[in-house]
């Protein structure tokens, strides 16, 4: 109908009326009429005041508000009555005793400017090319009384001033323009001029949170520069650029060749929500919901957060948790250092100092340490740095068989990472010493373990679930191995895009869980590391032989020599164990052709247990 009617004011322009042109201005006299009535157009065709349904809706629900001219979607910048829709076949919009207000059709108000003071015929509205509509004095200094950028709704346009009690307000859905929970702002509390995302008046998003530790984010450059903008931009695509406040928390910014789709939008991910996790946790947004947050090792997890199971510096030897592609918020220190060594020492010496990093640019060393507690962690991260979190020794290395830790995992005894910890039979996990991630190796591949529970002797591992999800993990797991699923494509992740917590099949987790172990051999009590535990000889007293068994490639000659020779073995106590070793999933067919199994009495010094010595020639990288 609005084309057609423009074709129309066309033709008359042509034919009858020289001066016949959209209307960008409203005076007491003119109104814009619900339905057929003429719309107000900016001067240079670049912003349109319209009445309009939502995406479309066909619903009963209408606004008047703002678009830009001629796109096609429409895309709205801003709307009058976002709170208080229009409800019946009619309505109208102009100006009754110099203030702007909407009518609906039998003639109530429903929204103002509130703007009073003026005689009736005083005052005009006019929508400019920047997408503002004004109230001004008809007094020869069309002064501004009122203006949309003063007020605005979702999104911020070149011209507007960002003032501290500036904020945009998101819709509550797609195709509702009521005022939502989020909303995007200065942040006052900062030292410099950084902005935040509040939901429900807690901060759910913040700029430079990293900035003094990771390299600030280059598009926010361009963003800051629009937030500052003192002066109009004199070309129309600079004038095009936007920044939205979307319904489901993200801050969009969008440029003239993508006016539907941002070119920047914040948080990018789970994890980059405020505080996702709590202190001392980490947050892998590659995990599901579950196991997004986890404390680190040698942490445990209390109310109001993880905490530490022992203190610094009370007779505590300490280490420091190698942590790879992480994040972590701005640390309190930041100085230039000789080498690695001195920041590491220089953390060590100061028993407030919870963890340090650095980072070698230029020839120069920066050496960056944390002396509060640890927030806003992330691991997994592209952008991430290498992040040394100092822990008590003892919190992480509960027995000498433990594996320790790898990245963000403890891996407790049995589990084991290659021969010289842990308990072979267990032996099933890889630590990928680049990304510090932890998997657990099967004949078909490797699966990323998310979480380990000690204490109910499972853990979780990143499965891409089909219908025979848990089947297909089963069929690699056979009847002598000690680990058996648990529960399968467990919960996944939520569609952060459209906050949709139902999850994403493909995004699941299977938990896992381990047999106990039989008791590991020792020769005395100095052996017995585990809490509680006493060196007792065998209730048969039954003296067996000592096998030796290697896995071969290719030639066996010396294989018993390497086998004696080798320090990094581990016991077992019976044949029976030996055979399920050997059914477990280390090895296929072929290997078995290769394992030299032999018993000599003669040469071994004979003892209460029947004993297994290995060696394996492979080695997990």
């Amino acid at each position: 109908m609005r084309r057609s009617n423009d074709f129309k004011c066309l033709l008359l322009c042509l034919v009858v009326l020289p001066f016949c042109s959209s209307r960008d201005t409203l005076r007491n006299v003119s109104r814009i009429a619900y339905p057929g009535g003429e719309p107000l157009v900016s001067a240079g065709k670049r912003f349109e005041l319209v009445f309009f349904c939502p995406n479309g809706s066909s619903n009963s629900r209408r606004y008047i508000g703002i678009w830009y001219y001629g796109l096609d979607p429409r895309i709205i910048v801003w709307v009058a009555n976002r709170n208080v829709s229009l409800v019946g076949s009619t309505a109208s919009f102009g100006l009754l005793h110099g203030d702007l207000q909407l009518w609906n059709g039998d003639g109530q108000p429903i929204w103002s400017t509130n703007v009073t003071g003026s005689s009736s015929s005083s005052r005009f509205a006019k929508l400019l090319d920047t997408g503002n509509l004004v109230l001004m004095e008809d007094d020869g200094t069309e002064s501004i009384v009122w203006q949309s950028f003063n007020n605005p709704t979702n999104t911020f346009l070149p011209g507007m001033r960002m003032t501290d009690d500036f904020k945009l307000t998101s819709w509550v859905s797609q195709d509702d323009p009521t005022e939502g929970n989020f909303t995007f702002q200065r942040d006052q509390a900062s030292v410099a001029s950084e902005y935040k995302v509040m939901q429900n008046q807690h901060p759910y998003w913040k700029s430079g949170v990293y900035d003094n530790f990771i390299q600030a984010d280059e598009m926010f450059d361009s963003i800051y520069s629009l937030l500052s903008m003192t002066a109009l931009p004199r070309d129309r695509d600079s004038s095009n650029r936007r920044l939205v406040m979307n319904y489901d928390g993200h801050i969009q910014y969008f440029t003239p060749g993508n006016q539907s789709k941002p070119v920047w939008s914040q948080p990018r991910g789970r994890c980059g929500v405020f505080n996702a996790c709590n202190k001392f946790q980490s947050c892998n947004e590659r995990n599901g919901n579950e196991t997004m947050c986890k404390c680190l090792p040698g942490f445990e997890l209390r109310p109001g957060g993880c905490f530490r199971k022992s203190q610094l510096c009370e007779k505590n030897i300490s280490t420091f948790l190698s942590l790879k592609m992480m994040k972590a918020e701005n640390p309190d220190d930041q100085n230039r250092v000789d080498s690695e060594e001195h920041c590491k020492q220089k953390c060590l010496g100061d028993c407030k100092c919870q963890a340090y990093s650095f980072k070698e640019e230029g020839g120069t060393t920066t050496c960056y340490t944390w002396s509060d507690e640890l927030d806003n962690m992330q691991e997994f991260a592209e952008d991430g740095l290498d992040l040394y979190v100092r822990v008590p020794l003892s919190d992480i290395e509960s027995t000498n068989r433990s594996c320790g830790y790898c990245g963000t995992n403890l891996v407790p005894y049995p589990l084991s990472m290659g021969e010289s910890c842990g308990d072979l039979l267990y032996s099933a996990f890889l630590c990928n010493n680049k990304t510090a991630q932890l998997y657990f190796e099967r004949h078909k591949g490797g699966y990323r373990v998310t979480n380990i529970n000690p204490e109910n002797r499972t853990f979780t591992i990143q499965f891409n679930c089909t219908s025979s999800g848990p089947t297909e993990i089963n069929q690699q797991l056979n009847l002598s191995s000690p680990f058996s699923v648990s529960s399968g494509c467990i919960g996944g992740q939520n569609d952060f895009s459209t906050g949709d917590s139902s999850g994403s099949v493909g995004l699941s987790e299977v938990k896992i869980e381990w047999s106990s172990p039989k008791e590991p051999l020792c020769n005395s009590s100095k052996d017995c590391d585990w809490a509680h535990a006493t060196c007792e000889n065998a209730s048969d007293g039954t003296t067996s032989g000592l096998f030796y068994m290697r896995r071969q490639h290719g030639s066996t000659q010396g294989s018993r020599e390497s086998t004696q020779e080798n320090p990094d073995f581990r016991l077992y106590d019976s044949e029976k164990r030996i055979k399920m070793w050997m059914d477990s999933r280390q090895f296929e067919e072929d290997d078995k052709k290769g394992i030299d199994m032999r018993t000599n009495l003669e040469e071994v010094a004979s003892g209460p247990f029947t004993r297994l010595l290995f060696q394996e020639d492979r080695k997990l990288q």
